[in-house]
């Protein structure tokens, strides 16, 4: 594909994704080959595929310019910048991190819009909107970039409950999404102001918009859709109460919120419902089942405006929520007990392979094919682990999400023992009364070397074992009474 034929065909795939027509730019994009692209026009192919929703796609193109094989190659801002929105995308939030870090000291606009969305997948709004903010300064003003920084601090002006601030933002792009015909843009906004009407209380001037974007039946994706029922659906709740409908449409909708894969529909749903049903056990498990720290003050400034709702009450009632918690002490091997740690950490969420893969492998880079042919050998170990050492639990796999399932019912949480697995292999094999050296442990055992010698430094230390003879002998023997392990 020649250059002036990348040109024509990148025009009407932005142009198409601004106003909303993401269908119409995915056909676009596969009729693209993109080995035939020249470097720079491969990164911004890549962008395109990210915006539409294809990140893999993108990663596979960016990788090698990021990661070169010569060390002597020299990488680009903008590539090291799109690799890491990419990144944000799939979950692998600390590799993106690391890489926008120097660019963020360099000043690069980009490096700032990634950084804040980071921050935002964490909850932490206020940093990510002082990251929008430096973002903002460095476009043109009235430019698509700069209405896309500005929707975006909006955003987190309405989570940190800076309603002024957000209609005001809001007022002014509208106007601009209105006038240049940006879709995505009118869209996202809208669902701003319908928030910021609820929780101001002003129901009927968010009925208006809600019914209003409604008549005009030109959804942008299904995820569009739910988001606007959803907040129509709290709308409804807020202003006319309870009714056997409003639960049968709250059913629908987490059928849709799970089919779609947006979990924090799903989160909400169950928090407002707990709300609107006076439901103290629902709201429990809502706010246990949530790691966000900002997230459950949410709900603990919400819940406790809400008349049928007391400070006292939730706290007993949280309190024997908490005590009635699962919790299996496992004694995995490192990598499968950080998988099961990070997928028991969240009741909603499904996680994808590539925020897995961030939180297990903290030392490694993704790679798009090598990372998940490792992620799918740790999930099959995982597996038959806990079918021999915890059978209510299992790991189940759809598409690219990953998830832990319970047959116990309630909730659970996964901490480590007291014990590693290598110590209690090691217990089991210490001849007892009698001295040993490491060297007859390793023989004995088969642990890693490093390992074996993390464990009797630490157990050497913490006065657990003794030195028999000279240092040189490198002998040892257990000390009476200070191993308190239940070894079978």
């Amino acid at each position: 594909m020649i250059s002036q034929s990348w040109l024509e065909s990148s025009s009407k795939i932005d142009l198409a994704i601004k106003n909303g027509k993401i269908s119409f730019a995915r056909q676009i994009l596969l009729e693209v080959s993109s080995s035939k692209l020249l470097r720079n026009e491969q990164v911004e192919y890549a962008n395109l595929c990210r915006r539409v929703g294809w990140p893999d796609r993108a990663i596979k193109v960016l990788r090698p310019y990021v990661y070169p094989e010569n060390s002597l190659s020299s990488v680009v801002g903008q590539e090291h910048c799109s690799y890491a929105a990419c990144l944000v995308l799939i979950g692998a939030r600390p590799e993106a991190m690391n890489l926008l870090k120097p660019w963020i000291r360099q000043k690069l606009p980009e490096a700032f819009l990634q950084m804040s969305f980071i921050y935002m997948q964490e909850w932490n709004y206020r940093s990510a909107a002082y990251y929008l903010r430096r973002y903002i300064r460095f476009q043109v003003e009235g430019s698509y970039a700069y209405w896309v920084g500005m929707m975006n601090l909006a955003s987190c002006y309405v989570v940190l409950g800076q309603y002024v601030k957000a209609k005001i933002l809001c007022h002014q792009i509208e106007n601009v999404a209105l006038e240049n015909q940006y879709q995505f843009l009118r869209h996202q906004v809208v669902r701003l102001q319908i928030q910021i009407y609820i929780h101001s209380g002003d129901f009927e001037n968010a009925n208006l918009k809600i019914e209003k974007i409604r008549l005009q039946k030109d959804p942008i994706d299904s995820i569009s859709d739910l988001l606007l029922e959803k907040w129509r659906w709290i709308l409804l709740g807020k202003r006319d109460g309870i009714s056997s409908n409003h639960v049968q449409r709250y059913i629908e909708l987490k059928r849709l919120s799970e089919r779609w894969g947006h979990w924090e529909s799903l989160r909400d749903l169950d928090f407002y419902q707990s709300l609107f049903t006076q439901d103290l056990q629902l709201l429990s498990r809502v706010y246990h089942g949530s790691p966000s720290k900002a997230y459950r003050q949410k709900i603990l400034n919400e819940a406790s405006f809400s008349n049928p709702f007391h400070a006292k009450d939730f706290t007993q009632i949280s309190k024997v929520f908490a005590d009635n918690i699962h919790t299996y002490q496992l004694n995995a091997p490192t990598m499968i007990l950080r998988l099961l740690r990070m997928l028991g950490k969240d009741r909603y969420k499904k996680f994808s392979f590539g925020e897995i893969f961030a939180e297990v492998y903290t030392n490694e880079y993704y790679h798009p094919i090598n990372s998940l042919k490792k992620m799918d050998r740790l999930i099959q170990r995982a597996r038959k682990f806990l079918n021999n050492a915890c059978p209510y639990l299992k790991i189940e796999v759809k598409g690219n999400k990953v998830w832990l399932i319970s047959s116990q019912q309630g909730w659970w949480q996964i901490e480590q023992s007291d014990q590693s697995q290598y110590e209690k292999i090691l217990l089991n094999s210490i001849p007892k009364g009698k001295s040993f050296t490491c060297k007859q442990l390793q023989q004995l055992t088969g642990i890693p070397r490093s390992s074996l010698f993390k464990i009797i430094l630490n157990w050497r230390n913490q006065g657990r074992i003794s030195s028999v003879g000279s240092r040189r002998d490198g002998r040892y023997i257990l000390s009476a009474g200070r191993f308190k392990f239940n070894v079978s």
